[in-house]
């Protein structure tokens, strides 16, 4: 293109205006009239031509605006799918319950925890009702409260699942407000207290026990002092009497003072592992050990005791601990049991573990008894217990030395036909790696 000359803005209509320009000049040369036709021709092609032009032109700038439209919403549908999968992780990996609901009481989110405290199937429960999902009036009530004040509240259910679980849960809550203050619904946490309600508990008790336990062979002697003090020195044979009893109360507030701190010791062997001594050790050497610590009760018994335990058989464990789990066993199997009986001390071997059984022929105990056997303090008989030294701890003992070492205690028995306390063991102790 020459220097100077414009470059057209419409390049596909220059040439037609050109041919059109020079007709009409020609045109109006040789008559007026077809000049004017020229021109509102001319006019015509123009108008069409550049109002196709913009039309496709506006066409492609529409498509491009609705690809980039469709192309930010994808984006934004994208991101919030994600931000809701991440909401959902989160949620789901809490071991705290979460719940929702608007304010028609509806429930909209639920995650698994609080499913599985409230025995809920987390696909039923969206939609429903908190009424008809949770049949504890106390939280009806806490989610009713918050819907109407706004404040934040809590409360301590008592729930029982379909498969008969008690279970105790802590549940706070606060309300839901939009952007204009108003409540739309409100948001809770669940938490799962059960263990802990159960130890307070078990402590409570076991404080009681203790304060009653000794306190009984306290005020025992208390009571005799006093009387000896009163005048009953003065009375050889009954001064005698009173103070073996003394002597005899003594000995029992020493047997359970013996017994806490064991306990107490074990409990801490159980936290911390460091203080055990884990060595392969005859377990036959254990076994007559213990058998010797009960020699002289059961010669005051005129019992029995039978050992049979082989020779070659080895077991990795703290000796001084198995020894004083097999001694309370051996003991109470010659204090519950008939002058003269036979206490037999037998091992069985399966498979990784052994077993270490210990079998009386007494009176037996009753099927009630046997869950409760093993706690602290439980006593089948109150009466005869304490009346031939026992303190209601020695099974504890036995028990907490049998999970020490990786077992347990189990015991199988009927009135009328003795009983048969079993100690398991590993074969091999499961090291950390």
């Amino acid at each position: 293109m020459p220097q100077g000359v414009p470059h057209s803005r419409f390049p596909d209509v220059a040439l037609p205006l050109a041919a059109f320009a020079l007709a009409a000049s020609m045109a109006l040369l040789a008559a007026p009239d077809w000049a004017y036709i020229f021109g509102a021709a001319l006019v015509a092609v123009l108008a069409y031509k550049l109002s196709t032009k913009r039309a496709a032109a506006i066409r492609a700038a529409l498509d491009g605006q609705a690809v980039d439209m469709q192309r930010q919403l994808d984006d934004q549908v994208d991101d919030a799918n994600a931000r809701r999968r991440e909401l959902e992780i989160v949620l789901n990996s809490m071991t705290e319950g979460f719940m929702a609901v608007n304010e028609a009481e509806t429930v909209f989110k639920l995650n698994v925890a609080a499913s599985t405290m409230l025995d809920i199937d987390v696909k039923y429960a969206f939609g429903r009702g908190v009424r008809e999902l949770v049949r504890v009036p106390e939280f009806h009530l806490l989610v009713e409260q918050i819907l109407k004040s706004g404040q934040a509240g809590a409360a301590e259910i008592q729930f029982r699942t379909q498969r008969a679980v008690e279970r105790t849960i802590s549940v706070s809550g606060s309300a839901i407000r939009d952007d204009d203050g108003d409540i739309v619904g409100a948001v809770f946490v669940l938490v799962d207290v059960t263990q802990l309600r159960n130890l307070e508990t078990l402590r409570r008790d076991f404080v009681a026990n203790v304060s009653h336990e000794l306190k009984t062979p306290i005020t025992s002697i208390k009571g005799y002092a006093e009387t000896l003090l009163d005048g009953a020195l003065d009375e050889p044979e009954t001064a005698r009497r009173f103070l073996e009893i003394i002597a005899k109360q003594s000995d029992r507030l020493h047997a359970i003072i013996e017994d806490l701190l064991s306990l107490a010791r074990i409990e801490r062997l159980e936290e911390t592992q460091d203080a055990i001594k884990f060595k392969l050790t005859s377990l036959a050497h254990i076994v007559d050990a213990a058998s010797q610590s009960c020699s002289q009760l059961a010669a005051a018994q005129n019992s029995t005791m039978s050992t049979n335990v082989p020779l070659e058989l080895e077991v990795e464990v703290d000796a001084s601990l198995l020894e004083q789990a097999i001694v309370n066993l051996l003991q109470n199997a010659i204090k519950y049991s008939p002058a003269g009986s036979l206490v037999e001390v037998g091992v069985r071997v399966l498979g990784p573990t052994i077993f270490v059984d210990i079998r009386d022929r007494g009176a037996g105990i009753a099927k009630e008894h046997l869950p409760r056997l093993f706690e602290r303090f439980y006593r089948v008989d109150t009466s005869r217990s304490r009346e031939i030294g026992g303190t209601g701890l020695g099974l504890a003992i036995v028990k907490h030395i049998a999970q020490l070492h990786g077992g347990d205690v189990r015991v199988e028995s009927a009135v009328g036909r003795g009983s048969t306390f079993s100690i398991s063991i590993p074969t091999k102790r499961n090291r950390p790696v």
